[in-house]
């Protein structure tokens, strides 16, 4: 597991075999949340985990 520091405004850029994913912090909120974007091609499946573990995903 990569752990990474990032800064409001900063991203990490994830390469995969289907192109570029971009992550971005958008806003640090009170109560530990923070805001993000994902930039991915239209190829990659994005899920929220705990909606994969509640609905047993199945690829």
């Amino acid at each position: 597991m990569l752990v990474v520091s990032r800064k409001d405004g900063e991203s990490i850029i994830l390469n995969t075999v289907d192109g570029d994913v971009r992550v971005t912090i958008k806003a640090l909120k009170s109560g530990g949340q923070v805001s993000i974007s994902i930039d991915a091609p239209d190829v990659v499946e994005i899920l929220r985990e705990e909606l994969v573990n509640s609905q047993g995903y199945q690829e």
